[in-house]
Order: C-alpha cells, then structure tokens, then sequence
C-alpha cells in the first residue's frame, strides 16, 4: 500500500517563487525525475528524504517499455548529477544568485527487475521546498507531467505564481535567462516566438488549469517585453485536477470556498466567474469594496465595448483608489459613469504622473550608465573582474576597449553588463535606492493631488 501511494502523480506541489524564477533547464526525462520527487515532500515535512521514483509508474504513466523507460532514467541520471541551478538570493553584501545542485545523490537501479531509484535532494533547497508559509505557488503536478516541452513547464509555472493577479509583464531577455536559452539560440525572435511561447500557448490550453493571451511590447522594432494575460481553463480545472484524497491537501483546497456566499454575494460572483476571477480573488476583493462599488466595477467594464480581457479590466478599476467618485446607480437602472469633471482631471493628472516616473526612472538610467562608464575607465581592476566571466558568458568582448565600445553602443549589452556590475558597484543599488525613494514620493504627491481633486 505504501508503494501505490508513493506512486500517485496527481499531487500538489509548493515551490518557493525564489525558486520558480531560477534558472535552470531540464530535458523531458530529468524533468520527470524532479517533479516526481517533488510530488513526494509532504507540506509538514522539515526535512527532506529518500525519494523513490518507480521505473514501473513511469512506464505506465507513459505508455512505454520497462526497459527504454530504464535507459531514459539511467541517462538522466547521469546528466542530472552535473545539473545546477541558480535562484535568486541576497547576501549580506547585496543580491546576487545562489548556484546550487539538484540533487546530493543517486541510487542505482536494480538491473534484475527494474525497480527504481533512490533520490537525494541537496540541501540548499530545503528553504525553497520545506515549511513554506509565505511567498509561494502551488500547483498540481498532473498538469505537467502530460507536457514534453520544458519551456511549457516552466512557462505555466511562472504564470501560475501570477495566476491570482491576472497579468504578467516579464522582458525577453529576463525569460530567455530564467529558461536558460543559450543566446545563439533563437536569435530571431520569430523563432523564439514560435518554438517558446506559441508552443507554450497550445500546451497550456491543451493540457492545464492555465491559459493566456500575450501583446509584445516594442522599441521600434524590436520585441523587448512580453505582457500575459492569464485566465482559467475550466474543462482541464475541473476534468485533469481532481481533488487529492490525502487529507491535508483537501483542507488547503476547500479554504477558499468554506463560507457561503450571501445570495446579493453571489449574484455579483455569477456575473463575473465567467470572465475567470476566481472565487479567492472575488472575495479579495469583495473585503476592499462594498456591494455597491463592486457592482459598479462590473457595469463600467460591461459598459466598455472595447474591453477585451475583462476580468484584467474590472481587476484594474477595483485597484483604484478613486472610486468614491463613482456616480452611485440611478433609480432608473442607466449604467453608471465617472464623473465627467473628476475624469478628465484625473487623466490629466495621471498623465502627467506617468511622465514624472519616466522621467525620473530615465534620469537614474543615465546617471548608472555613467557611474560603469567611469569604472570602465580603470583598465586594470575591471580587466580582472570581466575575465572572471568571460570563459562562461560567451557574449563578454575579449578585450576592454572592445567592451567599452559594446557598452557604448548596445542597449542589450548595456543590460547585461549592468546586471553583471551590479554585484561589485555598491553605487548601483544606492542609486536604485534613491529611485526609488524618488518614485514613492511622485506617487504619494499624485494621490494627495487627486485626494484633492475628489473633495474639490
């Protein structure tokens, strides 16, 4: 019995959000061999163990022969033992990356009736997978083990930690790094487009809870941000993500649903789970807002007939701190609007906040961009520093003057360079800190501005 429950896949899984944007790549079988031994750590556990992934359930699970599924294991094995992975960590000096092994060990398969192997997590990701009480996602594992693509895995991942906000905005360069694309792969962001994220966008459909819609973002003609919109596949929700039998995960499952809506609670939510806002999120947001705010959210993005994502844009309006100038319903039931004179101001105003932060993020850019181009200037010292990376960044000019050059004259090697001299130039982080005391600052002056715009 306690090898059949350790051979159930449909399980959920917490990870660290530390660990959902670390970089690393897996083939299809190493993959397999992590996420089943994720499958294994119990939500209660402190510490890990020895994990066994049965050679027999894989076969099974794949439709495959014992023996090539031996071959596939035995191989991946081997790679993952050279595996590393690098999440995001800050040190006493200021943050950088924590790069790490996979695993301690492995034990080897007994060749006479291919029972299984005998896995060891390494250490360092105790803090990542044990004991998480905050700043985590959870997902179940069915969804992924039915996806041969890597980059889907990881994709749904990353938009399942956003799941609840509806959108992520993330940069190509940030997604090639954290999928760990080697830069002479898909040079062409038609090719990265297609094989990546469209490839990404038919799995998740296919075969999760997940799937998104996605705008490029542009710099002329060049794609330097991709913004998801995420929403809820209900057929997979419902058909691919029973509920697991053991008791705990029932509990974490049923929290969100335990308290009854009352009946004018629920005519709002059936207005809007449709659009996919989510049960959790609905009654987020319902603690913010009264009955009244809410319903006129719902009519303000029903009244947009250029709304393509709705539940984005009602999620957008119940962000808003100026809803007190929300004309309240008419008796005659006329959708509500914003007050002609507070919208247009409030525009204006935002409008001119917006180009305040541009401005000021645009100052600070420069002023780092001058405090490398100084340090660049000190051969020696930054000579000894750059070819520390050189032999494992294949971008890294070979000599300072050809890097200076590349700094000079690429946006692209202005980010990886700034990223790179990030960890050795205490200037960077003040100056980031000074942003953003700047920035809050902008911010906290708009909305006196609009505070006194509203009493007005």
């Amino acid at each position: 019995m306690e090898q059949k429950n350790k051979r159930q896949v449909a399980s959920t899984v917490r990870e660290a959000n530390e660990l959902i944007e670390a970089s690393y790549r897996f083939s299809v079988w190493e993959d397999r061999i992590f996420l089943l031994t994720l499958s294994q750590i119990q939500a209660e556990d402190d510490d890990f163990k020895i994990y066994k992934i049965y050679v027999k359930d894989l076969a099974r699970e794949y439709g495959l022969a014992t023996k090539s599924v031996y071959e596939n294991i035995r191989e991946a094995v081997s790679s993952l033992q050279r595996k590393t992975i690098s999440i995001p960590f800050r040190f006493d000096e200021g943050p950088g990356k924590l790069t790490t092994s996979f695993f301690t060990s492995f034990g080897e398969l007994d060749q006479s009736d291919f029972s299984h192997i005998l896995v060891e997590l390494h250490p360092k990701l105790k803090p990542y997978l044990l004991q998480l009480k905050e700043r985590f996602t959870q997902y179940n594992i069915s969804f992924l083990v039915r996806m041969q693509s890597h980059y889907s895995k990881r994709i749904y991942k990353l938009l399942k930690q956003y799941h609840p906000l509806s959108r992520r905005r993330i940069s190509v360069q940030q997604l090639k790094q954290i999928l760990q694309i080697e830069p002479e792969e898909y040079k062409r962001y038609f090719d990265f487009k297609r094989r990546v994220i469209l490839k990404a966008q038919e799995d998740l459909a296919e075969y999760t809870d997940l799937k998104f819609e996605f705008e490029e973002e542009r710099k002329g003609r060049k794609v330097q941000a991709i913004l998801f919109t995420i929403f809820t596949n209900e057929k997979n929700e419902i058909e691919s993500a029973p509920a697991p039998k053991s008791k705990t995960p029932k509990k974490l499952q049923a929290a969100p649903s335990q308290n009854k809506l009352s009946p004018a609670a629920q005519k709002l939510f059936d207005q809007v789970e449709h659009w996919g806002l989510s049960r959790q999120d609905f009654e987020k947001y319902l603690e913010q807002k009264t009955q009244e705010e809410f319903q006129t959210c719902i009519d303000l993005t029903l009244q947009n007939e250029k709304v393509k994502n709705r539940v984005a844009y009602l999620v957008s309006l119940l962000k808003k701190e100026n809803l007190k100038a929300v004309k309240k319903l008419e008796e005659n039931g006329q959708p509500p609007v914003l007050k002609n004179s507070f919208h247009q101001e409030f525009k204006k105003l935002e409008k001119e906040h917006q180009l305040e932060v541009s401005q000021c993020r645009a100052h600070y850019h420069q002023l780092a961009q001058e405090e490398i181009l100084r340090q660049l200037q000190d051969g020696p010292s930054i000579e000894r520093f750059i070819s520390q990376f050189r032999a494992q960044n294949s971008w890294m000019p070979l000599n300072l003057q050809a890097f200076r050059r590349e700094f000079e004259e690429s946006r692209m090697f202005q980010g990886r360079v700034y990223n790179l001299f990030r960890q050795v130039l205490p200037q960077l982080p003040e100056l980031e800190q000074k942003r953003d005391l700047q920035i809050k600052k902008l911010e906290k002056d708009f909305w006196a501005l609009v505070k006194k715009l509203r009493n007005a």
